[in-house]
C-alpha cells in the first residue's frame, strides 16, 4: 500500500498546484487582458480571453518559469464591441526548472 500511496504523491508533485498556476498567470498577464475561460487538463492549461495585443501574449507566457510550449489554438479575431482581439492559447504547466 505504501508504494501505491507514494506513486500518487509523486504524481501530484510533478506539477504545481492549481492555485500556484492561477497566481503565476495573474502575475504574468498584463492588466489590460482578461480571461473568460480557463481549462486545466493534466499538464496543459488553455486560456480564452481578450487582449489589445494577443500576439504578445505568447512571449509573455513563455517567459514564465511555470509555463512552456505556448501556442494559439485558434485564429485571432477582432471583436469590435470590446475593441480587442479574442484568443485561445494553450501551454504546458511545469515545475520551475523543468523543460
Amino acid at each position: 500500500m505504501s508504494g501505491e500511496g507514494r506513486f500518487i504523491i509523486d504524481k501530484k508533485r510533478e506539477r504545481p498546484a492549481a492555485v500556484e498556476v492561477l497566481s503565476e498567470l495573474t502575475r504574468s498577464l498584463p492588466d489590460e487582458n482578461w480571461l473568460y475561460r480557463l481549462r486545466l487538463i493534466d499538464q496543459e492549461l488553455q486560456i480564452f480571453g481578450y487582449s489589445p495585443n494577443a500576439s504578445a501574449l505568447i512571449s509573455i507566457i513563455e517567459n514564465s518559469p511555470l509555463f512552456g510550449s505556448a501556442q494559439f489554438r485558434a485564429p485571432l479575431t477582432r471583436d469590435q464591441r470590446v475593441e480587442a482581439e479574442q484568443f485561445h492559447i494553450a501551454f504546458r504547466v511545469q515545475r520551475e526548472g523543468q523543460q
